[in-house]
């Protein structure tokens, strides 16, 4: 199952950054997840 959502409008981020509101936090866990440093370190080393 996958949910594709719309990013968020950036006048409602405004609004509610300028109330003083805190924003949910994000998920970022992913599966399968990639091993660390593989973006960052060459490959060819």
């Amino acid at each position: 199952m996958a949910f594709i959502l719309h990013g968020m409008v950036l006048q409602s981020f405004e609004a509610i950054v300028r109330d003083s509101q805190r924003l949910p936090a994000k998920s970022t866990c992913f599966f399968p997840k990639l091993p660390t440093g593989l973006i960052i370190n060459p490959l060819d080393a």
